[in-house]
């Protein structure tokens, strides 16, 4: 049982370290979700309200990158698409988008990101909106899902070079989505470890527009990485930086992440300050 027994009788969840908190286990984090009750719902009702509205919003924004899409597709913004994870991925990028443009809407932030707030819990609105599923299943899916994903983000640090909302956090949904098909402990931990092993390169290049493509990328492979866990894939120890279980995994991604990733930051901005540079220069010109 995670509890707050096991870390020493603190109250405020907020005083976990990340020392504390990589001290736990896979099974921890799905026990404490499997055991919670209506006082730990409140937060994710609180969530799904929030992240869902923002969404909503974005969906109905003409200009809005899921919204076009679903032009293109003929899907009716009134009309929850029938497909989970058509739902999954427009919804969720329809809220990262409005945030990105600076929608004056509240939404819920996750272990320092607001658009892993939108990652780690809009695929499992989504999903049990078009699967017609009992609100106790979301908000306990949408529990683990968080869980994981602060799990995985007190390996990596709050503010890293990779993208923490297309890869932490959907990793993090990928085990929700697992939970909500009814899969068990071994069929979560295969679906994180295979959504983590699949996004965890994409680079963090800033806030703007095209992180609503990271997102979509990375909920798209939350839902095919919990597919195949259902299906019985598990990677194997050495297949790169996969370890001899899904905790080994993510220490290992982390220590990736901390001490391989240094220099991307300071690549980056040279990279966009040379960019602006040059299309000052263009203006200038014409």
């Amino acid at each position: 049982m995670f509890s707050r027994k096991e870390v020493g009788g603190q109250q405020n969840p907020d005083a976990l370290s990340d020392e504390v908190v990589r001290g736990f286990s896979m099974r921890h984090l799905w026990n404490f979700a499997i055991q919670s009750d209506e006082h730990d719902w409140e937060l994710m009702a609180e969530t799904a309200r929030l992240n869902g509205y923002m969404g909503e919003i974005g969906m109905l924004n003409p200009e809005n990158f899921s919204a076009r899409l679903a032009r293109r597709y003929n899907w009716s913004s009134a009309r929850i698409p029938e497909r989970p994870e058509t739902h999954a991925v427009l919804l969720t990028m329809a809220a990262v988008f409005e945030r990105m443009i600076g929608t004056p809407e509240p939404i819920m932030a996750l272990a320092g990101s607001g658009n892993q707030g939108l990652a780690a819990s809009l695929p499992l609105v989504a999903w049990a909106q078009a699967k017609s599923l009992p609100p106790e299943r979301l908000w306990r899916a949408m529990l683990l899902s968080c869980l994981i994903t602060v799990y995985i983000k007190s390996f990596t640090g709050l503010l890293t070079p990779i993208c923490g909302g297309s890869s932490v956090a959907t990793s993090g949904a990928s085990g929700g989505i697992v939970f909500l098909e009814g899969g068990g402990l071994e069929d979560v931990v295969a679906a994180v470890q295979n959504c983590l092993v699949a996004t965890g390169g994409m680079l963090c290049d800033g806030a703007k527009r095209s992180c609503v493509l990271k997102v979509g990328s990375g909920v798209q492979s939350a839902v095919t990485a919990a597919m195949m866990a259902l299906e019985g894939v598990r990677l194997e120890n050495g297949e790169g930086i996969v370890g001899k279980d899904t905790e080994s995994t993510i220490a290992n991604f982390g220590h990736l992440v901390l001490t391989t990733f240094g220099s991307v930051d300071d690549g980056i901005i040279e990279m966009i300050e040379t960019e602006r540079r040059a299309g000052a220069l263009h203006d200038t010109a014409v």
